[in-house]
């Protein structure tokens, strides 16, 4: 499985919002922490997002460029939310 991530962009005062392309099912997932970078979501086909990690669990940086680091180091996880 191959993933890719693009549109790393601010949500809230701290958190970050992105997409990630998914090869085995050819498609592209939203996801999100919340507003201060903790926890993360991931956008559900019907609309919504469904928390997939706890806010102790998932922590991006306030740094664009670390948060890009930490998401490639953390992604090589699989996890089957959906």
């Amino acid at each position: 499985m191959k993933r890719r991530i693009a549109n790393l962009r601010r949500f809230g005062k701290n958190g970050w919002e992105w997409e990630e392309f998914n090869s085995d099912s050819e498609r592209w997932v939203g996801f999100r922490t919340n507003g201060n970078g903790n926890g993360k979501w991931g956008y559900k086909p019907i609309g919504e997002y469904k928390q997939i990690l706890g806010t102790s669990q998932f922590e991006l940086p306030k740094k664009k460029t670390s948060a890009y680091s930490k998401l490639y180091r953390d992604h090589v996880k699989k996890y089957e939310w959906m």
